[in-house]
């Protein structure tokens, strides 16, 4: 246990709950601002790996700008980036006897072992295929988040004159 004494008249208590409740402020402010800041951080490296990763020949725009972010616009204690997009995760994970094993994150997927057909409509035909290797753009940019989250926050902080 520690003891505190401290000889503080009235004024200096109400001037100390005064910068306390303003202390209090700065650090939601600052909790905000490092939310927000993780977010944009990752949902831009995410775009960065989606159209580094993915084979040129097809377009990526649609993937990379169905990336989104959300809030807690009530506490602001959480924030995610995420796409609705139904075919990201196969983009993500890979598919097939191409996509097996080369998923670098952790996660149970079972691969189709066989070859399929589709109709590729740009095409006009048939089409046949194993599958495609994962492109990693979420785990990577996990990845870099991981990496960097610490010194993202400490810019917020300094950017509010708090350390």
């Amino acid at each position: 246990m520690i003891k505190l004494e401290a000889n503080l008249n009235h004024s200096d208590l109400k001037k100390l709950k005064s910068e306390l409740r303003n202390y209090k402020r700065q650090l939601k402010y600052a909790q905000q601002s490092c939310i927000r800041a993780l977010a944009k951080y990752t949902k831009n490296n995410i775009q960065f790996y989606i159209e580094k990763s993915v084979n040129k020949e097809f377009s990526t725009g649609l993937l990379s700008s169905s990336i989104k972010t959300e809030f807690d616009s009530t506490a602001w204690e959480w924030g995610r980036v995420f796409t609705n997009l139904y075919y990201a995760k196969y983009v993500e994970y890979g598919t097939g006897i191409e996509g097996e094993g080369t998923y670098q994150g952790n996660a149970d997927i079972t691969y189709r072992g066989t070859p399929w057909s589709y109709y590729n409509e740009r095409l006009e035909r048939v089409m046949l295929t194993y599958g495609e290797e994962a492109h990693n753009f979420m785990y990577l940019a996990l990845i870099d988040l991981k990496n960097n989250y610490k010194s993202i926050c400490e810019q917020q902080f300094k950017k509010l004159g708090l350390k």
